[in-house]
């Protein structure tokens, strides 16, 4: 599946380009309980809102796991591409989430058909030149770039013992949903792998990197990794989504604001400390708000002065 959206003119400019495709199965369950989609959308809704890859893997144990996946996946796509731009990824996130939790966790709770419904949820969206990662439960995403294998969520599990699969958090589980939001660079050609834990229960990240690596179209891998965690016997369900960067859009203005507003102000540092290659010489002055000092720059070197902010600056948008 390849989708091409257009950031300005086409002719004028690259144009953030992907190709995806998916694969599940049952395996040794009764049913399937994983749900997977993306939602590719026009070429003005992209630009506003991005392209979103997801897994859902509903409770197995409990009734209602594959409604709950699904209806999940399905009123959190719809619920996002609704919101307004102006409210930023994470809290568009946020607002179309919650309303899906209290659903769930209400019918879980009252509905003896549905007793216990709950769902994992990980989520790719990419907007511009980022990917945005929203994370609860225990299906897992990783990217795959220059033959290195990068796991980037964290299972919701107790992680130890006979219990160690046990969730500590999903869909539904709670009346009050915790979700992990990460913002990373994008890379021309990275691959990504949205996959539910019948898949990382049974092949080791050796084995994933490898399969990443074959370069083949993104639908073949994701068949080759749901074959590979059967054939290692996984007894779950085996979902897997691969997502290719072909091409990104240039960096604009709004993306360069947002991502200086993301970084975090570091502790002041002190004279004889190497910043960037700058090495900082006598401090002129350490006011309320920031520290300055002289320091010396490149080949030959160079005098200059830098201005550091205060961490407590980070709290004050204003002075930000």
């Amino acid at each position: 599946m390849n989708v091409a959206v257009p950031m300005r003119q086409a002719q004028e400019h690259h144009t953030l380009q992907v190709r995806l495709g998916f694969s599940s199965k049952t395996g040794k369950r009764a049913n399937n309980e994983d749900y997977v989609a993306a939602l590719l959308g026009s070429p003005a809704q992209v630009a506003a809102r991005g392209i979103i890859a997801a897994v859902a893997d509903g409770l197995g144990g409990h009734k209602g796991g594959r409604q709950a996946s699904e209806l999940t996946i399905r009123s959190f796509f719809d619920g996002y591409a609704a919101l307004p731009e102006t409210l930023g990824v994470q809290r568009a996130v946020a607002r179309a989430l919650e309303p899906v939790n209290d659903w769930v966790h209400a019918q879980g709770r009252t509905d003896p058909a549905l007793e216990g419904m709950a769902t994992t949820l990980t989520a790719l969206i990419l907007l511009r030149r980022s990917a945005h990662v929203v994370h609860v439960g225990d299906c897992r995403l990783y990217r795959s770039s220059a033959g290195r294998l990068e796991q980037l969520t964290q299972d919701h599990t107790l992680g130890r013992g006979d219990l160690a699969h046990v969730l500590t958090r999903a869909i539904g589980l709670g009346d009050a949903l915790r979700f992990d939001y990460a913002v990373i660079a994008l890379r021309q050609h990275d691959r990504f792998l949205l996959c539910s834990d019948g898949v990382h229960g049974s092949l080791g990240d050796r084995r994933l990197r490898d399969l990443l690596a074959d370069n083949a179209a993104p639908e073949v891998t994701a068949q080759s990794i749901v074959s590979a965690a059967l054939d290692a016997g996984s007894s779950d369900n085996v979902t897997a989504l691969v997502l290719d960067i072909v091409d990104l859009p240039p960096v604009d203005q709004a993306e360069l604001s947002s991502l200086v507003e993301s970084l975090p102000i570091l502790a002041l540092p002190v004279s004889g400390d190497c910043i960037d290659g700058f090495t900082l010489g006598e401090m002129i002055s350490d006011g309320h708000y920031s520290r300055l000092f002289r320091a010396i720059e490149g080949t030959p070197p160079r005098g200059i002065v830098l201005k550091f902010p205060h961490p407590k600056v980070a709290a004050e948008h204003t002075y930000r």
